[in-house]
């Protein structure tokens, strides 16, 4: 597997090599096995394998540049001009095939990963200019499998594609073994949880109360928000509590749901990280610290409620850094995660003073987000490996249990 860059340019429409839908996803089928010269069998349907799409959306700040929204398409959405707001939607920003091949060689399975964003439309009408990546990779029926029974996904070969999946699993030991590690991988690399509905309201109610709207109480899987390698995250919501349900709240002194992360959490170093080797994942068996945050104790455990109705300390949101570099020959550099570590963010929330005539609720928000920091290059190093030796070396005792003397031998 590899990736290639490119600078896109052409209208925005469907037609254009920035759709996704047009060019690359809708309709593409592909061949399980090289077609021969009869023209059989290129028209039987059976040969061939449809491609099976799922598009990321992305929506970013126009200034900054970082990720506000992202969220799976529920199919290929279509790349076209939105002239009220000026943008042209749907985007091709990257674009990964992944193809499972038997162990006959044939193609069992035909997927693909994309993302798309929106961006402004130029002012003179012209054409757009998009830098693109593209990759493909082959995967080998069986060789690896998650949890479920999915083909395990790689992210790179072996240093990470840019807009690939951040992969990440859980530490769990090995049952042939008390002394091996392995890593159970989540199915489609590391996903957060949706925080909130279109009004931003928590979609998740804390310990299962306290909101004045609809809200389940645990985190629903189905709805969350995938980790891409490069692109940082920001999401947000709010949440209602009355006096009680604050006290309530603070006195469990437990994380929302929302904001919680499991001690077990690994994030694989490279694209290809084996799951089989927990060295190949952040934090490694070799570091001093056994999860991502820097304290296995609950950050939640400083709440405190006071008499004034104020709970202190509460942890309000939830970071998670990522440190990545270009490591490698200055030829064919390969993007590698250095570290990462969760970061916890705590305010003081204060209750609303109850009116006459009514129970009042006071509004808190909390937060959520991945950054990615890259360690510029620095000086390269020219390598120059020692000359191999003529004879090889040879131990003391090689001609045990023979003695040689280091006396002058006597004349006859």
């Amino acid at each position: 597997g590899g990736g290639e860059g490119c600078v896109a340019r052409g209208p925005c429409g469907e037609d254009s090599p920035l759709s996704a839908g047009g060019r690359y996803l809708n309709g593409v089928f592909i061949a399980k096995k090289p077609p021969g010269t009869e023209i059989g069998d290129w028209q039987t349907i059976t040969n061939w394998l449809q491609l099976e799409p799922t598009v990321h959306v992305v929506k970013r700040n126009p200034q900054t540049g970082r990720v506000e929204e992202l969220w799976t398409a529920p199919g290929v959405p279509p790349t076209t001009a939105d002239l009220a707001s000026g943008l042209c939607l749907n985007v091709l920003e990257s674009l990964d095939y992944t193809l499972v091949r038997s162990g006959t060689g044939q193609i069992v399975s035909a997927r693909a990963t994309a993302t798309v964003s929106h961006m402004p439309l130029p002012a003179d009408g012209g054409d757009l200019y998009v830098p693109q990546m593209f990759s493909a990779s082959f995967v080998h029926e069986g060789a690896a499998e998650a949890a479920d029974g999915a083909v395990e996904i790689k992210s790179g070969n072996p240093g990470y594609v840019q807009g690939l999946p951040v992969r990440a699993g859980l530490l769990e030991a090995n049952a042939t073994s008390s002394f091996i590690s392995v890593i159970k991988e989540m199915v489609g690399g590391m996903k957060l949880p949706k925080m909130g509905d279109s009004m931003g309201r928590c979609s998740v109610c804390s310990n299962g109360t306290g909101s004045q709207w609809s809200c389940t109480e645990q985190v629903d899987e189905r709805s969350t928000v995938p980790v891409l390698f490069g692109q940082d995250i920001e999401q947000g919501c709010t949440i209602a509590l009355n006096r009680q349900e604050l006290q309530s709240f603070c006195t469990q002194q437990q994380l929302h749901p929302l904001l919680a992360t499991s001690d077990s959490l690994r994030i694989g170093m490279f694209g290809d990280s084996d799951t089989r080797n927990a060295y190949e994942w952040l934090p490694s068996p070799e570091q001093a610290q056994e999860q991502l945050a820097d304290s296995s104790e609950s950050p939640a455990a400083g709440q405190a409620y006071d008499r004034r109705g104020e709970c202190i300390d509460v942890v309000s949101g939830t970071h998670i850094q990522i440190l990545t570099a270009d490591t490698g020959n200055i030829q064919n550099p390969q993007r590698k995660i250095l570290g990462a570590r969760v970061v916890y963010e705590t305010s003081n929330w204060r209750a609303i003073v109850k009116t006459v005539g009514s129970e009042s609720y006071g509004t808190y928000s909390i937060r959520s987000s991945v950054s990615f920091l890259n360690i510029e290059d620095g000086d390269t190093v020219e390598v120059i490996p020692p000359p191999p030796s003529i004879l090889p070396s040879l131990p003391d005792d090689i001609f045990y249990p023979f003695q040689i003397s280091p006396s002058p031998p006597r004349p006859l």
